[in-house]
C-alpha cells in the first residue's frame, strides 16, 4: 500500500484527489464540494479523510481510504463527524492546495495542469490555502463540468 497525505471524494463519479500540507483545508474544501453537491441532489462521498492508499491499476488511479477512519472527516473547529462514504473510486482530477508563497500564476504553463501520480497522468489545479472555500468550490466544480463536456465532443 502507497498512502499519501490528501483527501479524496466523489463527486457523482468522479473522483476529486485534494492534496495540500497539514491544515491547507483538505477537509473544509472536500466538504464544500460534497455539501454543493447534496444541495443539488447529486450524489457525493467521501473515500477518505487525511490518508489515503494510491494504486495504478489499468491507466486509472484508484485510491482508498484508511479503513480505521472510513466515513469520518474532520471539520475544523468543531471535531470529527460521520458522512457518507464509499471504499474506492478512480481519480478523475488532483486539487493542489499550495500555500500563498506558492502563488499560482494567473496563466500556468501546460505543464502545471497535469500530475502524475504513480504511472497515471491525471489533470491537476491549484488553489492557494488562503482563498475562500466557496470560491474553490465553484471553479472545481466548473472545471469538472468543464471535463465532462469536453470527454462528450
Amino acid at each position: 500500500m502507497a498512502y499519501i497525505h490528501a483527501t479524496a471524494i466523489l463527486l457523482r463519479q468522479r473522483g476529486v484527489l485534494l492534496r495540500g500540507r497539514s491544515g491547507a483545508g483538505k477537509s473544509t474544501l472536500a466538504l464544500g464540494l460534497m455539501e454543493s453537491a447534496w444541495q443539488l441532489g447529486e450524489f457525493a462521498a467521501l473515500i477518505g479523510d487525511d490518508r489515503v492508499d494510491v494504486r495504478a491499476v489499468h491507466g486509472r488511479l484508484i485510491v482508498t481510504g484508511h479503513p480505521a477512519i472510513y466515513g469520518q472527516i474532520e471539520r475544523r473547529g468543531m471535531g470529527i463527524e460521520t458522512v457518507p462514504a464509499v471504499r474506492a473510486g478512480v481519480m478523475r482530477l488532483v486539487v493542489d492546495i499550495s500555500a500563498p508563497e506558492n502563488e499560482q500564476r494567473r496563466l500556468p504553463e501546460a505543464c502545471a495542469l497535469e500530475t502524475r501520480i504513480e504511472t497515471v497522468l491525471l489533470p491537476r489545479m491549484s488553489v492557494l490555502e488562503t482563498g475562500a472555500a466557496s470560491d474553490h468550490v465553484i471553479h472545481i466544480r466548473a472545471f469538472l463540468a468543464r471535463m465532462e463536456r469536453d470527454l462528450r465532443l
